[in-house]
């Protein structure tokens, strides 16, 4: 799978396993992970059904970018595209985000309509979609494929092949939302936040999510934050600066009478400065107060220098916890109600 980036949002989702034999699929399924969600149709037409009722993400991008007509110009030709992130970090406060659907498991060999067909019926839905199939299936598997029917393939006998579908679901997952919000992706990238497809930074960025135990996060700037949160809903914040917002920075606090020792530390890097309140942003009067937006930070050298900062300790504006629904608690309400 081609690198491509990091998406600009992303959460767990809801895996949709298809096949005719219940049995299978109830085996297969309580050898899965306990952390992924999954639901089972052994009738392909009742999974179709499902999906096609089913909300996706799209509205989630769709939300976040407008088109304004320019003032003074012509009101059919002139218009300028806008971007709105808050419309993608309010999605943390919904509740059935998790149910949303990014990858389907479905059968090849299906009496009345085989996998083919199911994905046929799917070309126009986002979701990513993989084949189980036989020993015999395999040619039949790689023209769907190159043909774009499915995302993906495995052998059903594969000693590994419950491996091998988890490795697979999770990739596509993330291809899914990368997918779903390429156009803010292209339009961060040529503007502000050229880090979302550098190599260097998204190989950091994954390890920092695997090592904090973060299961969604949501871009919250266009210079660069993240929101995370773990599985517990448990947020922090992911600050991240260029060398180029680091002089702005400078700047302003220079002109805005900050102390010495925070001059210095913006101007090398050492710390880097975050308002939780974008409309109060270094609104200080106070000298002392300067310090209180300054967060230790550490070099990223990727194709070009980041600044960035985890931020785990949270003020209470910072994000309205009590309107979260964590991603265990979704779990453990599912499992109750089986």
């Amino acid at each position: 799978m081609r690198f491509t980036g990091i998406p600009v949002y992303y959460y767990p989702t809801t895996v949709i396993l298809v096949d005719d034999k219940i049995d299978f699929l109830t085996n297969f399924s309580l050898q899965l992970s306990q952390s992924m969600v999954y639901k089972l149709f052994s009738q392909a037409n009742k999974a179709l059904t499902f999906l096609k009722q089913a909300e996706d993400s799209a509205h989630v991008s769709e939300r976040s970018v407008g088109i304004a007509a320019e003032v003074g110009g012509n009101p059919l030709t002139n218009h300028t595209l806008t971007l709105n992130l808050e419309q993608i970090t309010d999605e943390v406060y919904n509740p059935k985000r998790f149910c949303e659907v990014a990858v389907v498991v479905v059968d090849y060999d299906m009496p009345g309509m085989d996998g083919l067909e199911f994905c046929r019926k799917l070309q126009d839905h986002p979701v990513k979609k993989i084949l189980l199939t036989g020993k015999g299936d395999e040619k039949i598997a790689v023209k769907a494929f190159n043909e774009g029917l499915i995302d993906h393939f495995i052998q059903k006998n594969n000693k590994d092949v419950v491996e091998l579908v988890e490795q697979n679901i999770a990739q596509l997952q993330k291809q899914y939302f990368k997918t779903m919000s390429e156009e803010l992706r292209s339009m961060l990238a040529r503007n502000t936040a050229s880090f979302i497809k550098d190599p260097v930074f998204c190989d950091f960025f994954e390890k920092l999510l695997i090592e904090n135990d973060i299961v969604e996060y949501y871009l919250t700037e266009l210079t660069g934050s993240f929101l995370l949160l773990d599985k517990n809903a448990r947020p922090s914040y992911l600050v991240i600066k260029c060398y180029e917002d680091l002089n702005i920075h400078y700047e302003f606090a220079a002109d805005n009478g900050a102390p010495k020792e925070v001059l210095d530390e913006i101007r090398s890097g050492s710390k880097i400065p975050y308002a939780w309140d974008a409309d109060d942003y270094f609104r200080l009067q106070k000298p002392e107060e300067w310090q209180s937006q300054l967060y230790p930070a550490e070099e990223l050298h990727g194709q070009e220098i980041y600044y960035y900062a985890l931020i785990k300790d949270l003020p209470t504006e910072a994000v309205q916890t009590n309107r979260l629904t964590s991603y265990s608690k979704f779990i453990h309400q599912l499992r109750s109600e089986e």
